[in-house]
């Protein structure tokens, strides 16, 4: 139970101290919550206190009123801290009342920035609209009459209430009259506070958004005896999903998260989860902690380890009351487990803030696998290894090729070999893909000049687009065979390609390499046909970059 001390608080939130304070937006920000969001708060207020006798108060530390018994606040740095003393006091020996009130309002405004990206965004690029967060308040009141020395037949009365207009929260404490020698209180509640939430969501594309939370108390004594005493507690902050960034643009880079291989035994991906909570004390913390939940949507398979108290995530990190964070995360995976089946398994997700099964914020994260892992599950086109020209024994498949393989299509004539070097050997089945066809690569490009083709100009590849050219041009070559382009004679040149063919498709039948893209080659007009069909199949994959969820892919 409270003890009987002259304190009034009124409007007060315990702020989150150590400000953070970043320059954005040509402003400096009080909190800084992730790459993209920055919160800045501004409190205004003002207290009115009318009465007679002895008496004292304050309001956020301010007093004496004005000449019209106004005390304003107003504090740009939304400190947040609302400290209102008031009591009415006889002094002792004394008789007569010594009544005092004082009325307080104030309103808190939350400003929500919005820190876009400075680099150029992808085409189709959508930046976040709006900002779900939790908006809560919390009062105490208290009031107590101390009448125990007063002179017989004196009395007191106390009174204090708050109320917020957003949630319909409030609290009243209440001491009727109460006659000497007596000493009497009340608090509303007995222990803690009572609490109210709502969840908002701000628009926030101009690049801000407010909002506004207000509230109203006020206080009463009025003794004949020695004293009166109210007093409330009432505070109020947010809570916001700041890990993953909520207003994270992933195709710039945010939120963005890479399965592990540890040791190669398993596979493990774990997404850190996290809310601030501005506002409150501990006990407000340990309120939302079992009540705040993240979820991915659709989940991944093999949920490794979801345990809110488990060491790192899910501890809530108290090293001050001024300062916290509620921490969780999400593990998917374990020992002996493959990576998902699909490539469309990876890649762009929602995943949620929730309040008590309600949700709060969703924020865009994607998903990438290690192209250079081995842990895709079983299955998909064969690795070997050759000497010469003979598959000699099987090899693993690197992720890059598997997923590549699956999103191009699934070809069932390509197949990986352990070089760097992609080939078609003449007359095989299948076609077999290098290892560095996931690596950057310069194709050559060339177009008809004078009646022969030429080459004029390069692109450069990487990612699954790299995949696609490689594959691509060595199954032409396996059509170009099959339908008997080459070999054909007469070949006066030794480029493979018979003289009439060459003659009817622009190339000269005297040179094994009529573009000059292809120094050194013995047949560069067989790889320049397989390079034009190639670029031919390129241009209807390039949005393939789409689908391109290795680690050091496209996207």
């Amino acid at each position: 139970m409270p003890s009987p001390v002259p304190l009034l608080i009124l409007i007060g939130w315990i702020v989150m101290g150590s400000l953070f304070m970043v320059y954005a937006q040509g402003g400096w920000h009080q909190f800084y919550i992730s790459s993209r969001l920055a919160i800045d708060m501004e409190d205004l207020g003002t207290a009115h206190a009318a009465g007679t006798g002895g008496g004292s108060g304050s309001f956020n530390g301010r007093w004496p009123p004005d000449a019209n018994g106004n005390i304003p606040v107003w504090n740009p740095f939304g400190t947040g801290t609302g400290s209102f003393f008031l009591s009415a006091i006889v002094p002792s020996g004394g008789a007569g009342p010594s009544s005092m009130r004082l009325d307080g309002t104030m309103d808190t405004t939350f400003r929500f920035w919005f820190l876009p990206p400075s680099t150029p965004l992808p085409p189709g690029t959508s930046l976040p609209q709006s900002l779900g967060f939790i908006s809560f308040d919390e009062m105490n009141t208290f009031a107590a009459v101390e009448a125990t020395l007063s002179p017989p037949g004196s009395w007191g009365l106390a009174e204090a209430r708050v109320w917020t207009f957003w949630t319909g929260n409030s609290a009243w404490a209440n001491v009727p009259r109460t006659y000497s020698p007596n000493y009497a209180e009340n608090a509303d509640p007995s222990e803690g506070y009572r609490r109210a939430t709502v969840v908002i969501s701000v628009h926030i594309s101009p690049g801000y958004a407010d909002y506004v939370f207000p509230f109203a108390g006020f206080a009463f004594a009025d003794p004949t005896g020695p004293g009166a005493f109210s007093r409330v507690i009432a505070r109020t902050g947010v809570v916001v999903l700041s890990t993953p960034d909520p207003l994270g643009v992933p195709e710039v880079g945010d939120n963005e998260y890479v399965y592990q291989e540890p040791g190669g035994v398993g596979v493990k991906l774990i997404i850190p989860c996290s809310a601030r909570v501005i506002g409150g004390d501990n006990d407000t913390l340990e309120y939302f902690r079992p009540r705040l939940d993240w979820v991915l949507t659709p989940l991944l398979p093999d949920i490794w380890n979801r345990e809110p108290n488990h060491v790192g995530p899910g501890t809530i990190y108290a090293g001050s009351w001024h300062e916290d964070e509620i921490e969780f995360g999400l593990t998917f995976g374990g020992f002996g487990k493959t990576l998902p089946p699909n490539n469309s398994s990876f890649g762009r997700r929602p995943l949620t803030l929730q309040f008590s099964g309600g949700n709060v914020h969703t924020a865009n994260i994607e998903v990438f696998y290690p192209a250079t892992g081995y842990r895709h599950p079983p299955g998909g086109p064969e690795g070997w290894q050759f000497i010469g020209n003979t598959a000699v024994w099987t090899v693993p498949t690197p992720n890059w090729f598997y997923y590549y393989w699956q999103a191009h299509g699934q070809h069932s004539a390509i197949r990986y070999i352990n070089s760097d070097t992609s080939i078609y050997y003449d007359g095989d089945s299948y076609v077999h893909v290098g290892r560095t066809a996931y690596l950057p690569f310069t194709m050559r490009l060339f177009q008809l000049q004078g009646g022969l083709i030429a080459y004029v100009d390069t692109l450069s590849l990487r990612g699954i687009h790299t995949f696609v050219y490689m594959a691509e041009h060595e199954l032409a070559h396996k059509r170009h065979y099959e339908i008997r382009i080459y070999p054909q004679t007469p070949d006066p040149d030794g480029d493979r390609l018979g003289s009439a063919w060459e003659i009817a498709n622009n190339l000269d039948p005297a040179l094994k390499d009529t573009t000059g893209a292809y120094p050194g080659d013995p047949d560069g007009d067989l790889d320049c046909i397989a390079d034009i069909e190639a670029y031919g199949r390129l241009l209807t994959r390039e949005d393939l970059w789409r689908e391109d969820w290795a680690d050091t892919g496209l996207q």
